[in-house]
């Protein structure tokens, strides 16, 4: 059940972040915004966590080398 933990972190960060913003709306929506911000932290996050290990870091996360080094390209990591 390590979703509902992880959801409830999401939902408080989500609403800080929305009150904060106090109405604005970023130019990109905030979907945008909020799945290429916390896409991005996941990777680096991962990747760090994986001890830089490519290949095991594309294990944890579910997704093929491939995939995983054009993230880490586009977010400059690589």
């Amino acid at each position: 059940m390590h979703n509902v933990n992880l959801r409830s972190s999401v939902v408080v960060a989500l609403a800080s972040y929305l009150e904060i913003l106090d109405g604005e709306i970023p130019s990109d929506g905030i979907y945008k915004v909020f799945t290429g911000e916390v896409e991005r932290e996941l990777f680096r996050f991962v990747y760090q966590h994986c001890g830089e290990n490519q290949t095991l870091a594309t294990k944890v996360l579910g997704i093929s080398r491939a995939t995983f080094r054009k993230k880490m390209t586009e977010f400059g990591f690589i």
